[in-house]
Order: structure tokens, then C-alpha cells, then sequence
């Protein structure tokens, strides 16, 4: 099991296969109602009283939210591109945190082929590896996946706005996994840090990498204050 993988992986495939279910759930409604609307009224069904039996409970678990926060339509003009291209500010100096920036974590070619095989020359620089398991403080912006009621329990950290909000796609290197304990505030306008244990190897599954970087953070701070 590659490092790093533990709850952090089961929990993002977890997330990956609620949201499937979410998905078809969508699509079957959307079917039910094409056809319900040619098909002639029901007959009434006589009215039953009482409570049912053996009902299921309210279910109590977490459920992601999908398109809770819709992609907007990227700017055109190279001045609003480059603003929502900024990277997030360096993480202030924390005691017990490495301060880490995306500029670090994506300074490296680090791809893949059509086929999710990593290419030979994807190779972790050892100031990045060095990082693995280690504290840091890492700035950038949220996309949530998963929410316990109204606060985000796992997500996406990327680097600018582009790739959160406008539906750009990042690079392997410019965005971390992260579980997060306790859930934090749905923060996507404005640069966040997140504060826990970094890990910096590949998960890589069926040879295919599934991430490069995964984080479980225990703390959130808004960077607009």
C-alpha cells in the first residue's frame, strides 16, 4: 500500500462512489419523468392510514454535495485571466508547520500518458519528498467533496482560481487530497490555509496515479483577514 493511502484513500473513494450513485440517481429520475409525462394518469390508490412499518431511519451520514458550487465561465480578457490565475499568499509562519506554497509543490514536470502511467521522467525532487509525513501549512482553494451537515469533510486544495472555480483542469502537482477533522466552512472565494500531515508519494492504483499529494489537515484559516 503506497504511503499515505490509509483513511485518506478510502475516504476519497468513498466519496468518488457516493457521487456515482448520485449521478445515476439523477439519471433515473430524469428518465422517469421523460416517459411519465406520455403515460396516462395512475388510477387513485385508496389512502392508507397509519404510520408504516418497519420505516426506514433518517439517514445521519455525511453526503457530498454535487454542484452545490457550479463552475463559472472562465474570463476571456488576459487581465482577468492572469487575477484568477494568482496563487494563493504564502502560509503565515505557524510554530510547528512548514510553511509550503504551490509554487514549490508544481516547480517539476510531473505527468502522465493517455493511459495514467506515469512518464519516466516524472520524478519527486528531494526537497518535495522530504515533506512526506511531515506538518505544513499549505495555502490555496477549497473545492468541496464530501460535507457532514453544512461543513466540508474532505476536498480539494488547488492553487489559483482558474482551476476551482472555472473548470480548468490542474496538473498531478498542482492540487492535494485532504481530509480534514473537524469539517471546516465551504470557503471557495477566497485563499484558505490548511494546517496537518503532508504526505508527498504517489497513489498509484492498477498502475494508474490516482494522486500525488494527500493531506489530513485539523485546522482552516480564511486568508482574506
Amino acid at each position: 500500500m503506497p504511503k499515505g493511502q490509509g483513511p485518506l484513500y478510502t475516504v476519497m473513494k468513498q466519496s468518488l462512489q457516493v457521487l456515482a450513485l448520485v449521478i445515476v440517481g439523477v439519471a433515473g429520475l430524469a428518465l422517469f419523468w421523460s416517459t411519465s409525462s406520455e403515460s396516462p394518469a395512475p388510477a387513485p390508490v385508496s389512502q392508507i392510514q397509519g404510520a408504516p412499518i418497519d420505516a426506514p431511519a433518517p439517514a445521519t451520514t455525511s453526503t457530498p454535495k454535487p454542484g452545490a458550487f457550479g463552475i463559472k465561465q472562465a474570463p476571456t480578457d488576459p487581465a482577468a485571466r492572469a487575477a484568477l490565475a494568482a496563487e494563493a499568499p504564502t502560509p503565515k509562519v505557524k510554530a510547528g508547520y512548514t510553511p509550503v506554497t504551490f509554487n514549490e509543490l508544481s516547480s517539476f514536470s510531473y505527468e502522465t500518458d493517455k493511459d495514467g502511467k506515469l512518464l519516466p521522467t516524472s520524478v519527486i525532487p528531494k526537497a518535495i519528498s522530504k515533506l512526506d509525513k511531515s506538518a505544513v501549512a499549505l495555502s490555496g482553494f477549497l473545492v468541496p467533496i464530501e460535507f457532514q451537515e453544512d461543513k466540508v469533510s474532505s476536498l480539494i486544495l488547488v492553487r489559483n482560481q482558474l482551476l476551482c472555480c472555472y473548470g480548468e483542469e490542474p496538473k498531478l502537482n498542482e492540487w492535494v487530497f485532504v481530509s480534514v477533522d473537524p469539517p471546516v466552512e465551504a470557503v471557495t472565494d477566497v485563499p484558505v490555509t490548511l494546517y496537518g500531515t503532508f504526505y508527498a508519494t504517489p497513489d498509484i492504483e492498477e498502475d494508474q496515479v490516482i494522486s500525488l499529494y494527500r493531506m489530513e489537515a485539523t485546522e482552516m484559516e480564511r486568508m482574506d483577514s
